[in-house]
């Protein structure tokens, strides 16, 4: 069953992430712009508000392809929302690199998405967290709130 981002889940992506109009240097070095998109952007490019959003749907969109292609298991609408929220922020690993929601730096298939696969939702909600504790608070309320949709369904006001 292909799985796609409910409209709740689009509003909480947009609110809980920030929209930046002109080209900026993300955490990580790269040039970004909007909600985060990353592709062909460099210094003193500007947007409008719409363009952002559009960007923002075409990287959902493709985020949506690469998790159906891992996802074994289905889940309610609330898990996908947040498993893609949290995808859409640290992607799907690469062996050597970075960890993601599918395989580990080591090149080993992540424990959450082993969980998930599994049908050990619970097991699963606490790997959240791994991927806050170590940064900012606002990331680490992220994390939190994701987990809380995930686990129960219960998305921020």
């Amino acid at each position: 069953m292909y799985q796609v981002l409910s409209e709740k889940g689009f509003n909480f992506i947009k609110n809980s992430r920030r929209c930046c109009l002109s080209s900026y240097k993300n955490e990580i070095g790269e040039w970004a712009i909007g909600y985060g998109y990353n592709k062909s952007v460099g210094p003193g490019r500007t947007i409008s508000e719409l363009t952002a959003l559009g960007l923002l749907q075409a990287d959902i969109m493709e985020c949506e392809q690469k998790l159906n292609e891992i996802l074994m298991t289905p889940l309610a609408q609330s898990q996908f929302d947040a498993i893609l929220s949290l995808f859409y922020d640290i992607g799907l690993g690469v062996c050597g690199k970075k960890s993601g929601i599918g395989i580990c730096k080591s090149g080993s298939i992540s424990p959450m998405l082993s969980l998930i696969n599994d049908a050990k939702f619970y097991a699963a909600g606490e790997y959240f967290l791994y991927w806050g504790i170590n940064h900012e608070k606002d990331k680490l309320k992220l994390r939190e709130a994701e987990k809380k949709i995930f686990l129960h369904g219960t998305y921020p006001i």
